[in-house]
């Protein structure tokens, strides 16, 4: 997993030396709205999209709480459920925003039994471990999004995503969690992989990573884009 680690800090570092462009800002008080980041290396890519979205307004502040090669199929390397009683406690959040499933392909270990992804077995194992992250995040009163998985360019990794993005979908309406679909936004019309695609202004750029699972940072901030639109609607909620 080094390569995943050096490609994640390489593309976090370069969002940071990238102007943030017209319209868009980060983090800064502790007074104004708190938003956590919580994930695996997409996540970590989907925070530095979002401190970048907000870097220039002092009313939002971006918090990043990810671990780089973690998901929910092995708990034993990383309990998400576990860490996320303590991360939740130590940061007092308004909104979540949640990307992980990046290293959970495979499937899921169990009592010293691994069940496939996609079968029965796994689904309940898998499916219970994200219904209880979720029902954490909601207990704490956190209006929590839920990024799904994009197309990926290898056909095995595609496959998974589908699989694991349709537990993420259930799971999130059972809990209350909003579920942000991200497959459509860098696919092209039949649903298929695309390393290029419009960036926020429209413009036709490089939005994929050369792995074929992550992103430039100028995806990253498209990705970001679209949590940000979510929230802005939110808040827009509770100003009426």
């Amino acid at each position: 997993m080094a390569l995943t680690r050096l490609l994640s800090t390489l593309i976090t570092l370069s969002l940071f030396l990238i102007g943030s462009g017209p319209g868009i800002a980060s983090p800064a008080t502790t007074t104004g709205v708190k938003v956590i980041v919580i994930g695996d290396s997409l996540g970590d890519g989907l925070w530095a999209g979002l401190y970048r979205a907000y870097r220039d307004d002092k009313t939002v502040k971006v918090v990043k709480k990810t671990r780089i090669s973690t998901g929910f199929g092995i708990p034993s390397k990383y309990d998400w459920n576990q860490n996320l009683v303590t991360i939740l406690k130590q940061n007092k959040a308004d909104y979540a925003a949640v990307m992980i499933g990046a290293n959970d392909w495979g499937g899921a270990r169990s009592q010293r039994r691994w069940y496939n992804i996609g079968t029965p077995g796994w689904e309940k194992v898998y499916g219970e471990r994200i219904e209880d992250f979720m029902r954490k995040l909601k207990a704490a009163n956190i209006e929590s999004y839920w990024v799904g998985l994009p197309v990926m360019r290898k056909s095995r990794f595609k496959k998974s995503a589908r699989i694991l993005n349709e537990i993420f979908r259930q799971k999130a309406a059972i809990t209350g969690v909003t579920y942000i679909e991200s497959w459509s936004h860098f696919a092209d019309k039949a649903g298929n992989y695309k390393a290029y695609g419009p960036d926020i202004d429209g413009r036709k750029t490089l939005l994929r990573a050369s792995d074929g699972t992550h992103f430039t940072p100028a995806g990253y901030r498209k990705l970001a884009q679209l949590v940000q639109d979510e929230i802005k609607r939110k808040m827009g909620q509770a100003e009426k």
